[in-house]
C-alpha cells in the first residue's frame, strides 16, 4: 500500500514537471501546518492550481484496483497539416473495462536516443494523437517508466521494423526480470532418467519467470538414448486477473507428455525357443487441458487460497496381446487408450503456524467414477515451519469401476500405498511405472492411502478409508516417527482377503529435504503385511520406501507459482 502512494505521486511529479509538483507541495505544506487535513484537502489543492479534474489520480489510482494499460496501434505519417508544420497520427488504444483514465507521455526516438516527448490526456478505447512529424525510427510510450502501466510489452513501436510492436529476440540461459524491450526466449539443459528410456537429455524453453506473463510456455523435448526416441513435456498457458471481487487469479493450460512407460520383450519365433531376441520400449502420450479458478478473498493479506479445477486427461498407448496360452507371442499391438476427467475443489490456509489443506475431487472416464476427500492438518511446533506434528484423512470411492477385467495395467484401484503403477492420471514422475522389482519399485506417491510399504495389500476396487500421522524429533536431526492406519472395503472378498480388515503400518522417516526427498524405514505392520512378506521371503530393506516430490525441483514452477500469490 504505501509502495503504491510512492509510485502514484512520482508519476503525478512526471505528468506535471518537478518545479511546479514541488510548489504545490510546499502550499500544500504551509496552508495545513500544524493542521489535520483529509485527503479532500489536498485533492482540491491540486485541483485549484492545475486547473484539471483528478478524479483519475485520487479516485481510482489511489483507492482502487483500476489499472493503466495504454498500447500504440497503428501510425500515419504526416496526416495533417497545421500552418507549416506536417503532424502524424498516432493511434493509440487501451481496454475500458477496469482501467483508468491517466494521463501518458508520448516520445519519439532516434537510435535509441529521446527526440521529443509530449504529455496527452489519459482516455479509454481508442484515441488518436497528432505527434510533430520528425526523423525518427521509434514511438514509445512512457519511455521514462513512471506511470504505472502493467503491460509494458506493447508500448513500443517500431518505424522501421516488419512487425512494428514486436520487440526483438533473445535467447538468454537461465532466466532473469521481464525485460520488456525484448522477446525474450529462456533455455536450459535438463536431465532426467527412468528404467526404460534410460538417460534422457535435452533442453528446455521458456518464456516467463517473474512476472507471469499472460500467456507462457514451457517446451522441453529429451532424447531418450535406452528406447531411442523423443521424450518431454509441453505446457502452455493463458491467465487472466480480474478486476472484480469473485476471482483472483483464471488461468487455462494444455499440457502434453511422453515418456517410455513398460517393456515389450520379443522372443525368438521357434516353438521351442524362449530366448529373448529384443526388449521394446512402449511409450505413453498424454494430453490434459485444464482450467484453474482461483476465488478473491476479501482479506487481501489473507492466506487462504480457494482454488476449482476442472481438466481432461487423455492416454494414448498400446498393449499386445498374446495367444492363448503362450505370453511368448504377444505380437498384436492394439489399441489401449483411456480418459479421465477430473473436478475438484481445494482450500489451504499456508500461515506459518498450524497450516492445512482440504481437496475434494470426482473423477469419471473410461468405465469408472469415483470420489474423494483429502484433509492435512500440521500443528507446528516451535522451532521451524518444518518442525511439528503432520496429520493427514483420506476417504474414497468408486461410485463405478468397470475395470477390473479389463488389462491389468490400465486397473483402476484405491491403495493404502501409492505405488506408480496405480497413478492411472499420470500426474507423478516415476523413475519404473510398471517394475515388480528392483530400487525403482520401492518409489511412491503421496494420495490415496499414504501408507510407506511396497505391497498391494490394501488396494480396493469400491471404497478406502485412512489417516497418515508423522512427527518430527528434534528440530536439527532429519528423523521422524510416522505411524499410517486404514481400512480397504473391497467387491470381492476371495480376491482382496484384506477387505474389511484394519491395516497399520509404522516407522521412521529419514527426511533429506523437507517435503522433497524422504525415506522410510518400516518397523511395524499388521497381521496382513507381515503375511504376505513372510510368504515372499521379503528381507528388512526390500521393505524401505522413498518418497520424491520433483514438482517441488521444478524451479521454473516453484518460482513461478510464488509469483502468483
Amino acid at each position: 500500500m504505501y509502495g503504491k502512494a510512492a509510485i502514484a505521486f512520482k508519476y503525478m511529479e512526471a505528468w506535471l514537471g518537478t518545479k511546479r509538483f514541488d510548489k504545490i507541495m510546499q502550499k500544500y505544506y504551509q496552508q495545513f501546518e500544524f493542521k489535520h487535513p483529509y485527503p479532500d484537502d489536498l485533492k482540491q489543492l491540486f485541483e485549484a492550481e492545475t486547473g484539471k479534474y483528478l478524479d483519475w489520480f485520487f479516485e481510482d489510482l489511489i483507492f482502487t484496483t483500476k489499472k493503466i494499460d495504454y498500447s500504440i496501434k497503428k501510425v500515419k505519417r504526416e496526416k495533417e497539416k497545421i500552418g507549416e508544420k506536417s503532424y502524424d497520427e498516432i493511434t493509440l488504444h487501451q481496454t475500458g473495462k477496469g482501467h483508468l483514465k491517466g494521463p501518458f507521455s508520448l516520445s519519439a526516438l532516434k537510435d535509441g536516443e529521446i527526440v521529443k516527448t509530449i504529455w496527452y490526456d489519459g482516455f479509454l478505447g481508442e484515441m488518436p494523437v497528432l505527434f510533430p512529424n520528425m526523423d525518427y525510427d521509434e514511438l514509445k510510450i512512457d519511455v521514462a517508466e513512471v506511470i504505472p502501466d502493467v503491460n509494458r510489452a506493447n508500448n513500443t513501436y517500431k518505424m522501421k521494423a516488419l512487425m512494428h510492436k514486436k520487440p526483438p529476440l533473445r535467447l538468454q540461459p537461465l532466466g532473469s526480470i521481464e525485460n520488456y524491450n525484448r522477446q525474450q526466449v529462456f533455455f536450459m539443459p535438463v536431465l532426467g532418467y527412468n528404467v526404460y528410456d534410460k538417460t534422457m537429455l535435452g533442453m528446455a524453453f521458456y518464456n516467463s519467470l517473474l512476472p507471469l506473463r499472460k500467456f507462457d510456455y514451457l517446451v522441453m523435448p529429451m532424447y531418450a538414448f535406452g528406447s531411442k526416441t523423443l521424450s518431454g513435456t509441453a505446457n502452455a498457458g493463458y491467465n487472466w486477473y480480474p478486476s472484480g471481487k469473485t476471482f483472483q487469479h483464471i488461468r487455462l493450460s494444455m499440457t502434453a507428455s511422453t515418456y517410455g512407460n513398460g517393456f515389450y520383450d520379443v522372443y525368438a519365433n521357434t516353438p521351442d525357443n524362449r530366448d529373448l531376441i529384443s526388449q521394446d520400449v512402449v511409450k505413453f502420450y498424454r494430453f490434459s487441458p485444464q482450467l484453474d479458478v482461483v476465488l478473491k478473498e476479501a482479506n487481501k493479506r489473507s492466506k487462504i487460497e480457494r482454488r476449482f479445477t476442472f481438466r481432461h486427461v487423455n492416454v494414448k498407448k498400446d498393449r499386445y496381446e498374446c495367444p492363448e496360452g503362450d505370453v511368448y507371442r504377444c505380437v498384436s499391438a492394439v489399441a489401449d487408450d483411456y480418459y479421465a476427467n477430473e473436478i475438484a475443489f481445494s482450500q489451504k490456509n499456508n500461515r506459518r503456524i498450524n497450516p492445512y489443506s482440504m481437496a475434494i475431487k470426482a473423477q469419471q472416464g473410461t468405465d469408472f467414477s469415483q470420489i474423494s476427500f483429502e484433509g492435512k492438518y500440521k500443528l507446528s511446533y516451535s522451532g521451524g515451519a518444518n518442525h511439528g506434528f503432520d496429520i493427514r484423512f483420506f476417504a474414497g470411492g468408486f461410485l463405478q469401476n468397470e475395470t477390473i477385467d479389463e488389462n491389468p495395467a490400465n486397473v483402476k484401484f484405491l491403495s493404502t500405498n501409492d505405488l506408480p503403477r496405480w497413478d492411472y492420471m499420470l500426474d507423478d514422475v516415476a523413475f519404473g511405472r510398471y517394475q515388480g522389482d528392483g530400487f525403482v519399485s520401492h518409489q511412491l506417491g503421496m494420495r490415496n492411502g499414504g501408507f510407506k510399504l511396497p505391497s498391494s495389500i490394501g488396494t480396493s476396487d469400491r471404497f478406502l478409508l485412512a489417516a497418515n500421522f508423522k512427527s518430527s524429533l528434534l528440530q536439527k536431526i532429519p528423523i521422524k516417527l510416522y505411524a499410517d492406519i486404514g481400512m480397504a472395503i473391497t467387491e470381492n472378498d476371495l480376491f482382496f482377503p484384506w477387505s474389511g480388515n484394519m491395516l497399520f503400518d509404522a516407522g521412521v522417516a529419514v527426511v533429506l529435504v523437507p517435503n522433497v526427498f524422504e525415506i522410510y524405514l518400516p518397523l511395524f505392520h499388521s497381521t496382513d503385511f507381515r503375511t504376505s512378506f513372510k510368504a515372499n521371503d521379503t528381507k528388512f530393506y526390500e521393505k524401505i520406501t522413498f518418497h520424491i516430490n520433483f514438482n517441488a525441483l521444478n524451479p521454473i514452477r516453484q518460482v513461478r507459482e510464488a509469483s502468483l500469490f
